[in-house]
């Protein structure tokens, strides 16, 4: 939810102060809702089913790039630029994964 920047408070009067606040608090009621709405649905027997899937499908991933190719931050700025590096980070996790599937195991042979 963006956030409307604030205005000169030395030309604000009582009453519109008052309507900031109001439609302030408005808002965060509206976001404590939407966050008790979502609690209900991934404490539901489904909702913890697909939660327990995110285990295995997506966080292992996140994992890898951080302790194995020591991503931690991003180096460029901007949403666009950052969205970009993202991209060559997942190209070189994936390209290390099928290097790693086509290399003859090193195991002694049989």
């Amino acid at each position: 939810m963006p956030v409307a920047p604030l205005p000169d408070l030395d030309t604000l009067d009582a009453a519109a102060l008052r309507d900031m606040v109001v439609k302030q608090q408005a808002q965060l009621s509206t976001r404590d809702e939407e966050l008790e709405r979502l609690h209900e649905k991934i404490s539901s027997p489904r909702g913890k089913r697909i939660y327990a899937l995110r285990k295995i499908l997506v966080e292992p991933v996140f994992g890898q790039i951080k302790s194995a190719m020591g991503f931690r931050r991003f180096s460029l700025r901007g949403l666009k630029k950052a969205g970009d590096e993202w991209g060559i980070i997942c190209t070189c996790h994936n390209l290390l994964k099928l290097f790693r599937a086509r290399r003859p195991s090193l195991s002694p042979a049989t």
